[in-house]
C-alpha cells in the first residue's frame, strides 16, 4: 500500500453503510473522525432537522448528501410526471446542504417501475432526466454545488434502477454539458455492470467528481476476499492526481466497522 508520505488521497465514511451500531448521528461523527475519516457522506435524514444535523456533526465536513425523495429513497429525477415534486425536492435539499457546507449532491435517478407500479420506457425516462438534470445544473451553479450521477447496478443491487451503466451516466452528462453535473464512479456497482475499471478511470478520470469503494462480489470491506485489488487501485487513482474524496460505501464484514479499518490505515 502507499506510505503516508505519498498518499494524496482523502476518505469519506458513507453513514449509511459504517458505523450503523452508533446510537445517533453524533456519535457516528465522532468515531468516524477518530478513525481517520476526513469526511462524511449522508444519505436519507429526513426525520431530523437540519438545526439537529448541524448541532451532531461537530466539526466532521459534510463531503456528500443525496437529493431527497423517490420510490424507496430513490429519486424522481427520471420519473416522467414528478417533475414539480423532484423541484421540491431538490430546492429543500439545497437549502440544508448550504447549511451543512456540502457543495456535492447526488441526484439519484428512479426505478423503471415506479412506487405506483407504473413502468417507464428507458427512452421516455432519458428524456425526462436529461431535462431535469438540465434544469438543475442551472440551480446548482447559482448556489456553487455540483450534482452528481451514479450509474448503480441492476443485475445484484437494484433490479429496474434506471440508470446502471457507467458508459451511459457518461453519455448523460455528456449530454448536459454542464460543470455543474459530473459523475460519481461506484467501483462496486461499475464492476457488476461494466468491469475494466483501470479503462473507465483513464478514459473518464476528467468528469469523474466523487468516487466510492467496496469489494465484489459481497461489498465488504476492500481488504477482503474478492475481485477487485484496492491496493492497485488506490495507487493507480493517487497517481492520477485524484483530488475528491474516495467514498466508503460498504458492509463492514466485522462487529464494528472499526475492526475492519486495518487497510486505511496506511492511507492516513
Amino acid at each position: 500500500m502507499l506510505s503516508r508520505s505519498a498518499t494524496r488521497l482523502k476518505f469519506s465514511a458513507n453513514l449509511g453503510f459504517l458505523f450503523t451500531d452508533a446510537p445517533n448521528l453524533r456519535e457516528k461523527c465522532a468515531r468516524a473522525q477518530r478513525a481517520g475519516f476526513q469526511g462524511v457522506e449522508l444519505t436519507w435524514l429526513r426525520q431530523q432537522t437540519t438545526e439537529e444535523i448541524v448541532e451532531q456533526i461537530g466539526e466532521m465536513p459534510v463531503v456528500l448528501m443525496n437529493i431527497e425523495g423517490g420510490d424507496g429513497e430513490l429519486g424522481y429525477a427520471a420519473w416522467p410526471g414528478m417533475e414539480e415534486e423532484f423541484k421540491r425536492c431538490v430546492y429543500n435539499t439545497v437549502r440544508r446542504a448550504e447549511t451543512l457546507r456540502c457543495s456535492c449532491l447526488h441526484v439519484t435517478a428512479s426505478r423503471q417501475t415506479v412506487a405506483n407500479g407504473e413502468t417507464f420506457s428507458k427512452s421516455e425516462m432519458r428524456e425526462t432526466y436529461l431535462r431535469n438534470l438540465q434544469w438543475v445544473a442551472s440551480v446548482l451553479e447559482r448556489h456553487g454545488m455540483t450534482g452528481v450521477i451514479e450509474a448503480i447496478n441492476s443485475r445484484v443491487s437494484i433490479p429496474g434502477y434506471f440508470l446502471d451503466d457507467v458508459k451511459e451516466a457518461v453519455s448523460v452528462v455528456s449530454d448536459i454539458n454542464s460543470p455543474s453535473i459530473r459523475l460519481m464512479l461506484d467501483l462496486f456497482h461499475a464492476q457488476i455492470s461494466n468491469g475494466g475499471l483501470t479503462q473507465l478511470l483513464k478514459d473518464y478520470f476528467g468528469i469523474i467528481r466523487h468516487i466510492q469503494i467496496a469489494q465484489v462480489p459481497g461489498r465488504g470491506e476492500p481488504d477482503t476476499a474478492g475481485e477487485l485489488n484496492y491496493e492497485y487501485i488506490l495507487e493507480l487513482l493517487d497517481r492520477m492526481g485524484y483530488q475528491g474524496y474516495v467514498g466508503c460505501e460498504y458492509t463492514p464484514v466485522n462487529s464494528t466497522t472499526e475492526a475492519g479499518l486495518d487497510w486505511l490505515k496506511p492511507y492516513l
